[in-house]
């Protein structure tokens, strides 16, 4: 039968995702603050986010209007 190498293989890869992923999920916290020259700083290291969000409908208008 088939069933038993495949359940080995579901077996050793759900392993290897629990050895690979929970060290990470156990580490310390994450300390995230804003100094006083406003930059962002990750664990005491500046750093620069980069975020990217969808444009405006083509007909969309300021809050001005225009």
């Amino acid at each position: 039968m088939m069933r038993q190498p495949i359940r080995a293989c579901g077996v050793l890869i759900t392993g290897w995702l629990l050895l690979t992923c929970l060290p990470g999920a156990v580490t310390a916290p994450a300390s995230i603050a804003i100094d006083s020259n406003r930059i962002l700083r990750l664990n005491g290291v500046p750093i620069f986010p980069i975020g990217f969000t969808g444009p405006p409908l083509p007909d969309a208008r300021t809050p001005w209007g225009t």
